[in-house]
């Protein structure tokens, strides 16, 4: 605690408000997939796929 400047108290405090490591375990655990729907049309481009991660990066997929 000393090496995250927080006191005692307030790690006792968040502890009990996030139910401790197994409900914190709980709420990490996501899908393995997530199903994609297009929110707009679809441009035809030199790419097959094209997602947009956010901070100016793309992740783009050929067809081979």
């Amino acid at each position: 605690m000393r090496t995250h400047h927080i006191s005692y108290s307030s790690f006792c405090r968040w502890k009990r408000e996030l139910g401790g490591i197994k409900a914190l375990a709980r709420v990490v655990v996501s899908p393995a997939f997530v199903e994609l729907t297009p929110t707009a049309p679809v441009a035809v481009s030199r790419w097959d796929v094209e997602l947009e991660l956010g901070d100016g990066v793309f992740l783009r997929l050929r067809g081979v």
